[in-house]
């Protein structure tokens, strides 16, 4: 798993842009702000970079296909390198293994954010009631963003991504782990893997593999700042 910082040096957001293939340009100059192309042109770069380290071939080499729900996925990968990403503000996750679908999310905590509200409608009973019953504020909003990030992470994992409702799945927090999924059909039928990990202070996410990993490896790309 790859933590890599968004903001970088202008030197090494070139660097980066010099990689990527047309449709990526094209698609970073129909950001409206300055700020989220250079993430946009920092995240493809760096994670070009981190998959053609894996495959010993240059960055801007590497082509990329998408299941019919936006999942990316390396086209002629000998090496059947499985990969994912997430990012929130300015930080991104990248998680590589072989062979197994996997997914990674990441989010970063906001105050501001009214955690029960989002849950009530996303939630099940039980998901809800873990949140409720910790201690305060910090707390409850912890609870979620751990559970919110799990589930994302098992649907990201899926080639139907998040296609498919927050609420047909359903994680325990203690130990992190899927409890049910109400439309087994539509989901790879696994035993799904959950790591809870903090990539930075007051960022929450977790990792899902379809099997139990024999290592995991944390590496910084680019260290935040």
């Amino acid at each position: 798993m790859w933590r890599v910082a968004l903001n970088v040096p202008d030197s090494t957001l070139g660097r980066f842009r010099g990689t990527l293939a047309e449709e990526e340009i094209l698609r970073s100059e129909r950001f409206r702000f300055p700020e989220l192309r250079r993430r946009y042109v920092a995240g493809r770069g760096a994670l070009r970079a981190i998959l053609a380290g894996y495959l010993s071939v240059g960055p801007e080499r590497l082509k990329f296909g998408y299941t019919a729900h936006g999942k990316p996925f390396l086209l002629n990968s000998p090496a059947s390198i499985q990969f994912n990403v997430s990012h929130s503000a300015d930080l991104m996750v990248a998680a590589v293994c072989r062979a197994w679908p996997i997914g990674v999310d990441i989010e970063k905590e906001d105050p501001r954010f009214r955690p029960m509200e989002v849950a009530e409608r996303y939630f099940s009973d039980r998901e809800k009631k873990e949140i409720a019953t910790q201690d305060d504020e910090a707390t409850r909003l912890g609870a979620f963003l751990q559970i919110w990030t799990a589930k994302e992470a098992v649907l990201k994992a899926t080639s139907f991504g998040l296609a498919l409702e927050l609420s047909q799945l359903e994680v325990g927090l203690t130990p992190l782990r899927v409890i049910a999924l109400q439309d087994q059909s539509r989901i790879v039928r696994v035993g799904w893997h959950l790591v809870a990990f903090r990539p930075a202070e007051d960022y929450w996410g977790a990792l899902a593999v379809a099997g139990v990993p024999s290592q995991l490896k944390y590496r910084d790309f680019c260290r935040p700042l």
